[in-house]
């Protein structure tokens, strides 16, 4: 890719950057990850997001480290969603949590972009430095965020500024940033990922394919499946009610084919985590809620 003199002295601080972060992580004793070490990318595999237990509230995964290891799943994708979870300390609890529970971190997902002018841009390349840095402490390997509402400031425009900033420190980690669409998001359509993958060329970064999201947005998966399928680098698995709709239901009852939209993927060369995202419904009937997706995503593990 052609790049300018002055972009590479930015890339440069970026890693500069990173290194003094990593050293400053370092200072605060948090000490050598413990936790189960991710499965491998080269294969597929079953991961559970918190999200599918404790739901959207500050529940400090309570509800997950209880539920998870109920269900045979050792990959877990924490949605680090509150400003303890990315601390010192509240990284050290998730790493032995896992260690005590026999879990793995695979992934975090962190709040969605902001974007705007410089000092927007700023912090958000700082927030993604750091959230590099957590996934070392968490020996975790993936980002998952998704963008702003469509139509506020900034856009894809910013999204795509802080994404050239923080490439290099994220391919240097061996870190995938993976970029979520959602229903009325400025990461909707595929015409949005062209324009990201053109201003911010990197192998770390990459789409996290959910199903249920395009489902809702009237995206037509098949051929999206066909032209971005070297970039699909992680997938959610979930049911919507209806194009246009609401909410997502439990596995099966709504209009996502989720073993045929899957299947698709496979057989283009996907290999990651499948990571059930069904957001949690009744606490009553959440293990079998999850249980119905199990039940899809074994099928396609290898």
């Amino acid at each position: 890719m052609k790049t300018s003199s002055a972009s590479f002295s930015r890339r440069a601080f970026v890693a500069s950057s990173a290194g003094a972060l990593a050293a400053s992580m370092a200072n605060t004793s948090l000490g050598q990850s413990d936790a189960v070490a991710p499965a491998a990318l080269d294969g597929i595999e079953t991961a559970i997001a918190t999200l599918c237990c404790d739901g959207f509230g500050d529940e400090d995964f309570r509800y997950a480290f209880e539920a998870i290891p109920k269900l045979g799943v050792r990959n877990v994708e924490f949605n680090c969603w509150y400003a303890r979870n990315l601390t010192p300390a509240g990284l050290r609890s998730i790493r032995e949590r896992c260690t005590e529970r026999g879990l793995g971190p695979i992934s975090i997902q962190a709040s969605s972009f902001s974007g705007g002018g410089n000092h927007d841009v700023a912090r958000e390349v700082g927030r993604l430095l750091w959230l590099i840095e957590a996934c070392g402490e968490l020996d975790c390997r993936i980002i998952k965020c998704t963008g702003a509402a469509r139509g506020t400031k900034g856009g894809l425009e910013s999204l795509a500024e802080v994404l050239q900033e923080v490439s290099l420190a994220a391919e240097e980690k061996g870190i995938r940033i993976v970029l979520e669409n959602h229903h009325r998001n400025v990461l909707e359509f595929p015409e949005d990922y062209e324009f990201i993958f053109r201003r911010a060329e990197s192998p770390a970064i990459g789409i996290c394919f959910d199903m249920g999201h395009f489902a809702r947005s009237g995206v037509d998966m098949p051929p999206l499946i066909a032209d971005f399928a070297e970039k699909i680098y992680h997938i959610d698995v979930k049911d919507a009610d209806a194009v246009g709709g609401k909410k997502f239901v439990r596995f099966g009852t709504g209009i996502v084919d989720c073993a045929g939209i899957l299947r698709q993927c496979v057989d283009r060369g996907y290999r990651g985590y499948l990571v059930l995202e069904l957001s949690l419904i009744d606490r009553e009937t959440m293990l079998d809620d999850l249980r119905a997706g199990l039940r899809i995503t074994r099928e396609f593990e290898t």
